[in-house]
């Protein structure tokens, strides 16, 4: 069972240590976070960039996917994860600058058009072939000049170390070079 405030109390206390990569994203402009459960690096987004939009997409729900039983998605029932998207929604309801996207980030990016984001932050599936479906949204969407970030780049969990391949490989066929803060990855588009 997942001790929700104890939780709660972590990913804030996490939020803040991996804040300072957001000092790189564009401001006043127009920014994704991709996976987002509670929030509390979305709040950090808006008090830095001070964003025209900010796009928070997350499907908020809870899988049996092979590999994600100790994901946030994994560890926690479908009515848990409900009420973790009803907390966000009461979080940034008189947000005006934040639009909650209760989605796949697959249909998120299907449905920007190429250049429309100014940053996108990536948090979301950890496996491989996740984040290379979110690197390769993010790509397609985030203009020239934008950056493209996510978070535990070097952290070998329970995805495999999914992350830390992903971002090596599409930068390996972009021929480009992440740039590495404390477990951070920052792309300049």
């Amino acid at each position: 069972m997942v001790d929700e405030e104890k939780e709660r109390q972590a990913g804030v206390a996490y939020a803040e240590k991996r804040k300072g990569i957001i000092e790189y994203f564009p401001k006043n402009g127009i920014g994704a976070e991709i996976g987002i459960l509670r929030g509390d690096f979305s709040s950090l987004i808006l008090e830095i960039t001070k964003p025209r939009l900010l796009c928070l997409v997350d499907p908020w729900i809870h899988t049996d996917e092979a590999g994600c039983a100790e994901a946030n998605e994994g560890r926690r029932t479908q009515k848990q994860m409900d009420e973790i998207y009803e907390c966000v929604k009461l979080k940034f309801e008189n947000v005006g600058e934040v639009e909650i996207l209760r989605m796949l980030s697959g249909i998120f990016f299907s449905l920007c058009a190429p250049g429309e984001l100014d940053f996108c932050y990536i948090d979301g599936n950890h496996l491989f072939d996740a984040v290379m479906q979110d690197m390769e949204g993010a790509w397609k969407v985030v203009k020239s000049g934008g950056v493209i970030a996510g978070d535990d780049y070097g952290v070998v969990g329970w995805w495999k170390d999914g992350v830390t391949l992903a971002i090596n490989h599409f930068c390996k066929i972009k021929n480009i070079t992440p740039q590495i803060f404390d477990n951070q990855f920052l792309i300049q588009r």
